[in-house]
């Protein structure tokens, strides 16, 4: 038997990327809005990149996008399994949630609804009038998933994220999580991850015979990239920044 090469992969800021951080001019667009409008592009050597994982067996984005922003990206991956909403859904191959893993999330989700929808109300309260401050909630097949915010990255709001994230650990519960996606804040409720997403995939849908490949860019990404194999991200992303600090 021949042994599967299967590669899980964050996909913002690790196989997608900002225009500043790509290089020449010959840009791909990578993530397109439904008003055409590029957003996410793939640079010449991203591009041979992404080449090369597209010879997994099996190549599975671990995203916190959910569906409607993930059919913006303008990449393939075979043979359509997608970790989805930071774990909270897994997609197969023939566009719909994996029901198993569904069953397990949904009433978990249910339970946590009210307390996403307090951290909701808190953070606008709060924080929704200062300058650079938005904040979300992201759902899923009919159930919120987490919160997420964001604050604009630049010198002003460098104070701002420091007091919001400091102000945001006296609110949570116990066993909730603040992660980092990018430059993003999510607050996850504690049953949410893409390190427990992908220990489903890999011993519920993944071929035994397998190596496995972790592809990453954040300190979020780190937990489910540790269940693999192997482990590779960006030089630049802030992952690689902070181990090699």
């Amino acid at each position: 038997m021949t042994t599967s090469l299967i590669g899980l992969s964050d996909i913002d800021g690790t196989l997608i990327f900002c225009p500043q951080y790509c290089q020449g001019s010959d840009l791909k667009p990578a993530c397109v809005k439904p008003c055409g409008e590029a957003t996410m592009f793939l640079d010449s050597g991203q591009a041979r990149v992404l080449d090369m994982l597209g010879q997994c067996d099996m190549l599975v984005p671990t995203t916190a996008r959910n569906l409607h922003l993930f059919k913006q990206i303008k990449i393939s991956f075979h043979p359509g399994y997608a970790i989805l909403g930071y774990g909270g859904v897994i997609l197969t191959p023939a566009g719909n949630f994996d029901q198993n893993y569904l069953d397990i999330i949904l009433p978990q989700a249910k339970t946590a609804e009210s307390e996403l929808s307090r951290l909701l109300i808190w953070s606008c309260s709060q924080y929704g009038t200062r300058e650079g401050f938005s904040s979300k909630l992201i759902g899923e097949a009919d159930m919120l998933l987490y919160l997420k915010i964001k604050i604009d990255n630049d010198n002003k709001t460098d104070d701002l994220r420091h007091e919001f994230l400091s102000a945001l650990a006296e609110q949570l519960l116990p066993g909730w999580q603040i992660r980092f996606n990018g430059k993003a804040i999510l607050v996850c409720p504690p049953y949410l991850s893409k390190e427990n997403a992908v220990m489903y995939f890999l011993n519920n849908i993944a071929p035994k015979d397998r190596v496995t490949i972790g592809f990453g860019d954040s300190t979020g990404d780190l937990p489910f990239m540790k269940l693999c194999d192997y482990i590779f991200m960006p030089k630049t992303s802030d992952l690689a920044i902070d181990l090699t600090a």
